[in-house]
């Protein structure tokens, strides 16, 4: 029997933002017109979301941060939505050049998955018996998070991403953590619901993350969305 999400998308980000109403074009369309997401939406292909056809990448490296586990998509569709970007933000930023999804991270799995035994082609298995390169996901909208530099208080470090969702994925992670107690790990130590899936689109300095205090949920939801048929 597979364990669901607790709470819905567009239930939390109420709890957040307040008064909000459904709309074809995005899953959220705040009423206060001060909100970011009153703002006009970032066109995103549809045809980021079919990856069926997207070669699998295994990820997999004898040092830190370099084995995790990844949804592969095509970067020719999420190029478009970079260019947008960089047409409303002020200054250069940086982009890792190709497209995907983590769904085990590396601290993930250098600190808890691996101690236990589980290896890269343990997920890349659970991940192949799952369909995970088939698995359809909802583009909810672009996420932001900006922190003042630990290394430079005068600068501010901005990451943006967009924020997706797949029920699917939280699937695939409990299988892991069922793989993961038949190890004899600590049910405690890994956490499927400990997961903010997002596409990563740009970073000023660096990418932020969970380690910087930055949670790429539909919390950072930044500007709203419309999905295209066109890859302009």
């Amino acid at each position: 029997m597979r364990l669901l999400p607790l709470y819905s998308a567009a239930g939390l980000l109420a709890l957040c933002l307040g008064t909000l109403s459904i709309s074809a074009r995005t899953p959220f369309q705040v009423q206060d017109p001060e909100s970011p997401l009153h703002q006009p939406a970032f066109t995103v292909p549809s045809a980021l979301t079919d990856t069926g056809r997207v070669p699998v990448e295994s990820h997999s490296g004898p040092l830190p941060y370099e084995s995790w586990l990844q949804h592969t998509l095509n970067f020719t569709h999420l190029a478009p939505v970079i260019r947008q970007l960089e047409w409303v933000h002020p200054g250069p930023l940086l982009n890792r050049g190709e497209a995907h999804v983590t769904v085990v991270t590396p601290p993930e799995f250098d600190r808890i998955l691996a101690p236990v035994g589980i290896t890269v082609a343990d997920l890349d298995a659970l991940a192949l018996q799952a369909g995970l390169q088939h698995v359809p996901f909802k583009v909810l909208c672009v996420g932001r998070q900006r922190l003042v530099s630990p290394e430079k208080a005068a600068d501010t470090l901005e990451a943006y991403n967009l924020i997706v969702q797949a029920d699917a994925w939280l699937d695939l992670r409990w299988d892991i953590w069922r793989l993961f107690v038949q190890r004899s790990g600590e049910p405690s130590a890994f956490d499927p619901a400990h997961f903010w899936p997002h596409i990563t689109l740009g970073y000023s300095h660096r990418d932020l993350f969970v380690e910087d205090g930055m949670y790429k949920g539909i919390n950072s939801c930044w500007r709203p969305v419309e999905m295209t048929t066109t890859n302009e």
